[in-house]
């Protein structure tokens, strides 16, 4: 039996009548044993429309019950769930689905069509008929496929500095591990119900909602997302459903700090702490949230290509915010300079993460898993700083990305490939700016095609444009319009010039 197996098996028969999944869609709370027996039915769903162990089973939708227990069915078919962000539209679906080349393809109702197509649930998460026959039709699933720890569990994308979507494949192992790191180091039990803000498509997302809950037998609170993109929602659905856990970004912290004087005391009971991951947060932004709320705001640190965490404060150690990632956990860490030399702590150097939870590779592409894994390692990309007390500060990122608000990863070439075809445009540049409570964000450089162009009507064309071939949710916050691109020896641009001009503001 490999370990995501026992995870499940142990839930089963340890916490069979607690509260497993709180669906706010439809109001009803399963218990852990009915999730369990509904998603070994749903495997023989998935089973009866040829999928079996191996297959690919791609799972395009907003975190729902739906979306969660076919994630557990595949696991427990032996087939691979890769959940893919509902928003992307053909331009990033169509080499996901060539890539992915799938058994089965799951759609929430209202995502652009991706193939022939299940509908896996309505706009508001409800189960559709067909889902809903297999959850509460009688009988079992077939019998459970002798699968191992290093078969594959779990195919994430995230894109690339190419501009194209990148798979990351992950092990069961490693997926099973990764969830016990996240009970283990922040002290999840089963009194416990966890409220995630994130999507399944993201690492942490997938990992806490599906399987940390079920790891420590707790509860995980499943809201749709008009329900998690406002401070306000979010406090509604921490009281109504009795939330002690939240998993959140940077982004929420800031926000509700913004707008404190407008929430009453107390509004944030009955959580115990807060999981702060996508993205660095400023140490003013936690020291006020905790002084606020008297929450611990844990910020910890994981890549998709490390099965997530790998560098973490403990709740104790979160309530002395110190700016930094933590210790490593699950992992070790080393610090490497640009000739690949260990650096002494306090000098700078490129994040290096080896451990037993890497990924297995990027799907079909062994140039690009060669790059970034070497000796058993990871490279991150990432520039940090090991301190004598073995505590990790993240001070940039080789490659230039930033992470959303939604915890995605961004790249300038992402956008810049896109705005390459808009035909008013003659040059354009992206770059990621960091400004001190707000985080990071992406802002595009334009140069106009026709300088007599009307700046509002050419940004407005081009915000709408990008919207088109990257989805609502990948694109820039901000827009300069410039007379030209700087640009180093070469023709590569100038992204510290660009850096030092988005500072001056934006459009």
């Amino acid at each position: 039996m490999d370990d995501l197996e026992s995870i499940f098996i142990q839930a089963g028969q340890d916490f069979a009548l607690r509260a497993a999944l709180v669906d706010t869609a439809t109001g009803r709370t399963w218990t852990c044993r009915q999730a369990m027996g509904a998603a070994s039915r749903l495997a023989a769903g998935f089973a009866a429309q040829g999928a079996g162990p191996g297959d690919r089973i791609l799972i395009r939708s907003h975190t729902c019950l739906p979306a969660v227990l076919s994630c557990w069915a595949a696991w427990r078919l032996g087939a691979v769930p890769v959940p893919v962000d509902p928003t992307w539209p053909p331009y990033l679906v169509d080499p996901v689905l060539a890539q992915v080349a799938p058994r089965l393809i799951l759609q929430q109702d209202g995502a652009a069509p991706a193939g022939p197509a299940l509908i896996l649930a309505d706009a508001e998460g409800r189960p559709s008929p067909w889902i809903g026959h297999w959850l509460d039709r009688a009988g079992t699933a077939p019998e459970r496929p002798a699968a191992a720890d290093e078969d594959p569990g779990a195919i994430l994308f995230t894109s690339g500095s190419t501009g194209l979507p990148k798979g990351v494949v992950l092990s069961r192992g490693a997926l099973a591990r990764s969830a016990r790191l996240v009970v283990d180091t922040f002290g999840w039990d089963k009194a416990d119900r966890f409220l995630n803000l994130g999507e399944l498509h993201a690492m942490s997302g997938l990992r806490n909602t599906c399987l940390a809950a079920a790891a420590a037998g707790a509860a995980a609170v499943l809201v749709p997302p008009a329900r998690r993109d406002h401070p306000f929602r979010v406090l509604e659905s921490i009281r109504e459903h009795r939330a002690t856990i939240l998993g959140a970004g940077p982004a929420l912290v800031r926000m509700s700090l913004r707008l404190r004087e407008r929430i009453q005391p107390g509004a944030w009971d009955p959580l115990r702490q807060v999981l702060c991951t996508g993205g660095v947060l400023a140490a003013e932004d936690a020291a006020a949230f905790q002084a606020w709320t008297g929450l611990p705001v844990i910020n910890y640190y994981g890549l998709t290509e490390t099965a997530g965490i790998c560098l973490a404060h403990t709740p104790e150690s979160a309530r002395v915010w110190d700016g930094t990632l933590g210790r490593p956990v699950g992992a070790a860490c080393r610090i490497l300079d640009d000739q690949g030399r260990e650096c002494p702590p306090g000098q700078e150097g490129e994040l290096v993460i080896s451990g037993p939870n890497l990924m297995l590779g990027y799907l079909g592409r062994p140039d690009l898993t060669a790059e970034v894994l070497r000796e058993g390692a990871f490279r991150t990309g990432d520039r940090a700083v090991m301190l004598d007390g073995g505590q990790v500060q993240l001070v940039g990122r080789l490659r230039h990305a930033i992470k959303t608000a939604h915890t995605d990863l961004l790249f300038p070439e992402e956008v810049e490939g896109a705005l390459a075809g808009h035909a008013g445009l003659l040059d354009a540049a992206a770059v990621g700016v960091a400004r001190p409570g707000e985080g990071e964000r992406m802002m595009a450089f334009l140069v106009a095609r026709d300088p007599a162009a009307d700046a509002p009507s050419l940004l407005a064309e081009v915000h709408e444009y990008l919207r088109e071939r990257l989805g609502p949710l990948r694109l820039p916050s901000g827009y300069r319009l410039l007379e030209r691109i700087p640009r180093l020896a070469g023709g590569k641009i100038d992204r510290m010039a660009l850096q030092r001009e988005a500072a001056h503001g934006d459009a």
